[in-house]
């Protein structure tokens, strides 16, 4: 009885507003705004019934007033971290623009749907032995030594097409990979370089509030190995089955997913495109960390080059989808073969 005592009391006052609203003829100014705008939309969804077509005409126009207001302040904002530079500055050579700028402003406001990774899988932490254990490895797969791995979430799928394309769409990048005319969609993005995979996963993480990164190449190896496991390959460690996990000795990419997964519940960690890390190129593992964190300049790393892990649709031989497996690639370049998965820190 209070409550509807209440509400009747608080209709009141909005009718005198909205008559006020009308006599001056319609202005934003009178439209509410702060804690009585907050009331007005718990009322509206609490008692739908009880509001007429006026009533529900001006508080939908005081909310629009706001989503507006929230829009132009939060463009002002960018504009001026263009201007006089700011805390997304630092992206540099990939460059801020006007577009860049707004499609954060629409992601935020929720104006446009962000095609994230469907779901991130939770990888609990653990040791593992890093390296070629199984002996079919060369001199860069050594010293075999155990790495202790943090708890952290990665995705089950490569970076698909219609993710990328998006950020391209949204953004007006300069640089829209080209599909080799084998379709997009669902594939893996490729021709995208070391550098085309940070500057994603960095718009990423300001469109949606969260922190996307690379897999340091050590957390790569422990989610292809499913951990203790210790597999040879994703999956398995029989060659005689790696046909059921890996897309390999083909002509063209496969949509992502099309094999089984690992253990993990992870998607082609061995085949279809190889897969950028954020590490730095090293030829050995002498003095590499134990802690599964990147390995960057220390110890004669060459961080014009990173790694990639995983083989491709391009490898003929079970020997180069191994979860040990590396190979090194310049930053810039870009190639048919290479695409990338994204990792999040566990907080």
């Amino acid at each position: 009885v209070d409550g509807d005592r209440q509400f009747l009391a608080w209709q009141q006052r909005l009718g005198l507003s909205i008559k006020e609203w009308e006599r001056g003829h319609r202005s934003a100014d009178l439209l509410l705004r702060g804690r009585p705008l907050v009331e007005a939309g718990e009322w509206l969804k609490n008692k739908p019934e009880a509001f007429s077509q006026e009533e529900q005409e001006y508080i939908r126009a005081s909310q629009h007033r706001k989503t507006k207001v929230c829009v132009l302040t939060t463009i002002g904002s960018l504009l001026v971290m263009l201007m006089i530079g700011g805390p997304i500055a630092w992206l540099g050579n990939a460059g801020i623009t006007v577009p860049y700028a707004w499609s954060i402003v629409q992601a935020r406001l929720h104006l446009v749907e962000i095609r994230e990774p469907e779901r991130m899988v939770e990888i609990l932490g653990g040791t593992f032995q890093m390296g070629d254990v199984e002996g079919l490895g060369s001199g860069d797969e050594k010293p075999v030594r155990p790495v202790k791995i943090a708890p952290f979430q990665l995705s089950p799928h490569e970076v698909t097409f219609d993710e990328y394309d998006q950020f391209v769409e949204l953004t007006a990048h300069s640089y829209k990979p080209r599909d080799e005319n084998w379709g997009r969609g669902r594939r893996p993005v490729i021709n995208v370089s070391w550098d085309d995979a940070q500057a994603y996963a960095a718009w990423l993480s300001q469109a949606t509030g969260k922190s996307y990164r690379l897999p340091t190449e050590a957390e790569w190896e422990y989610a292809a190995r499913s951990g203790s496991k210790q597999e040879t390959w994703a999956g398995t460690s029989k060659e005689d089955e790696l046909g059921n996990y890996a897309v390999y000795r083909a002509d063209k990419t496969a949509e992502v997913g099309s094999k089984q997964p690992n253990t993990f519940g992870l998607y082609d960690l061995s085949g279809n495109v190889d897969e950028w890390v954020e590490d730095c190129w090293h030829e050995n593992y002498k003095d590499a960390p134990d802690d599964g964190k990147p390995w960057l300049e220390g110890g004669g790393g060459n961080c014009g080059q990173r790694v990639i892990r995983g083989g491709s649709w391009f490898d003929n031989f079970p020997v180069s989808l191994r979860s040990s497996f590396r190979l090194r690639y310049t930053t810039v370049n870009r190639n048919i073969y290479i695409g990338f998965r994204l990792a999040q820190d566990i907080r």
